[in-house]
C-alpha cells in the first residue's frame, strides 16, 4: 500500500509518487511479451503522471492510498464468472433533461463494448418502484434522491447473468451518511443542505448509480442557450462526460480503486474542472487490472497464468479508435490523435511496422 506523507501539525499532503513507483505499479515482468509490451511500450511518452493536487483537487482533500496491479489481483480483485459476465447499464429518467434519451443511452453501450473490448454490454429496461426512495426538496423547485436507497432497489434489478449494473439519471443525487459514509474531507465538510454526489457504488453488490445532472454544463444557469451552436457544444461536452463516469463507474465495478499514479480516468474528482482534466483512457496500471480480469474469463491464460491472446490490448485500442471515429465524430477529436500514436507506435515495436496499413 503507497504511504503518505503526513506532516507534524497531521495535516495531510498528498505525495506524487516517483517513476519508480509508477513503473512498480504496473510492473509486467514475467508476462509474455507482446502482453508487457502492449501495455508498457512507452508508456511514460503516452501517459502523462499525476501532477500535485490543489487545495480544492480530489487528492488534497481525500485520503487516497493507491492500488497496484498485485494489490488489485491480491485483494480488489472481482472475478468475471462464465455464466455472470454481462454489464448491464440502465436509465432511470425523471423527464428533466431532454438530452437525456434512448439515443444517449444507446452512445453509452456503443462506446463501453469497445472500451471493455471482448466483454457483453447489454442495456436493461428498469421498472423500479420509486416508494421508500428518501428525496430533499429545496425552496428553489428543485429536489435531490437518496443515491443509498437507489442502490438497495437497483440490486434486486440485477440479472442473474449480470456482472454489474450501472444505473444513469437525470436527477440530483445525494449521499446518506446513515447508510455509506462519504470519505472524510480533510479541510472543510460540504454544507449539509447543499451536498451532492455524482455517482455512488456498491462494492457488495455491484450495482452503481450515477447523475448526469451537474454534469451538464447549462445546470445551474437561469437561462438555457437558445442558440443551436451552443447547443450542440453542451450536448457534445455532456455525452464526453458521462462517457468518461460510465467508463469509471464500470471499472470500479472490476474492482478497481482510484487511481494515484498516472493522469487516468480512474482519478478522483471534485469538480467539472478537474474531471475535464482527466483523459477517458485509464493508464498502464488500471488497462493492465482490466483486461487480465478479461482474459481470465474467456480462458487466454497459459498453465502459468501468462496472457495467452496478447493481441487482444492492441485490438482493443483499434476497435475503440475505430468507434470513436465513426460514431462520435467531433466529440473526442485528441482521443482520436492519442489512439492514431498509440497504435502506430505498438505496431512499429510489435511487428516492425512504422505506420498501420491504410485502405486508399
Amino acid at each position: 500500500m503507497y504511504n503518505l506523507q503526513l506532516k507534524k501539525n497531521n495535516i495531510y499532503h498528498f505525495r506524487v509518487p516517483n517513476p519508480l513507483l509508477r513503473k512498480a505499479s504496473f510492473d509486467c515482468s514475467g508476462e509474455q511479451t507482446f502482453w508487457a509490451k502492449s501495455i508498457s511500450h512507452e508508456y511514460t511518452v503516452f501517459y502523462k503522471p499525476i501532477s500535485a493536487p490543489g487545495k480544492d483537487d480530489w487528492l488534497m482533500n481525500h485520503k487516497e492510498y493507491g492500488q497496484t496491479f498485485l494489490e488489485y489481483k491480491n485483494f480488489g480483485f472481482h472475478q468475471i464468472e462464465k455464466n455472470k459476465d454481462i454489464i448491464y447499464i440502465a436509465s432511470l429518467s425523471f423527464n428533466i433533461n431532454p438530452s437525456f434519451d434512448q439515443n444517449f443511452i444507446t452512445s453509452m453501450i456503443v462506446l463501453c463494448q469497445s472500451y471493455f473490448y471482448d466483454m457483453k454490454i447489454k442495456l436493461l429496461n428498469l421498472k423500479i418502484n420509486l416508494e421508500g426512495v428518501e428525496y430533499r426538496n429545496y425552496e428553489d423547485g428543485s429536489y435531490q434522491l437518496n443515491a443509498c436507497t437507489i442502490i438497495e432497489k437497483l440490486y434486486y434489478e440485477m440479472p442473474d447473468d449480470g456482472y454489474c449494473l450501472i444505473c444513469l439519471t437525470d436527477i440530483d443525487l445525494y449521499n446518506d451518511v446513515r447508510v455509506i459514509k462519504p470519505r472524510k474531507w480533510i479541510y472543510y465538510p460540504p454544507p449539509y443542505k447543499n451536498d451532492f454526489c455524482y455517482e455512488l457504488n456498491s462494492y457488495k453488490y455491484w450495482v452503481s448509480i450515477c447523475s448526469i445532472a451537474r454534469f451538464d454544463p447549462s445546470f445551474g444557469l437561469d437561462e438555457k442557450p437558445k442558440d443551436d451552436n451552443i447547443k450542440i457544444k453542451f450536448y457534445f461536452n455532456l455525452l464526453k462526460r458521462c462517457a468518461k463516469v460510465v467508463v469509471k463507474n464500470i471499472a470500479h465495478m472490476f474492482g478497481l480503486r482510484n487511481c494515484i499514479f498516472f493522469k487516468c480516468v480512474m482519478n478522483g474528482f471534485n469538480s467539472m474542472k478537474e474531471f475535464d482534466s482527466r483523459p477517458i483512457e485509464v493508464c498502464p496500471c488500471c488497462l493492465r487490472k482490466i483486461f487480465t480480469n478479461i482474459s481470465r474469463k474467456y480462458y487466454r491464460l497459459d498453465d502459468d497464468g501468462r496472457v495467452k491472446n496478447a493481441m487482444i490490448i492492441l485490438d482493443r485500442f483499434k476497435n475503440l479508435r475505430d468507434n470513436l471515429k465513426d460514431n462520435f465524430a467531433g466529440i473526442f477529436e485528441r482521443e482520436l490523435e492519442w489512439y492514431n500514436d498509440r497504435i502506430d507506435s505498438l505496431n512499429k515495436e510489435l511487428f516492425g511496422e512504422e505506420k498501420e496499413e491504410k485502405e486508399f
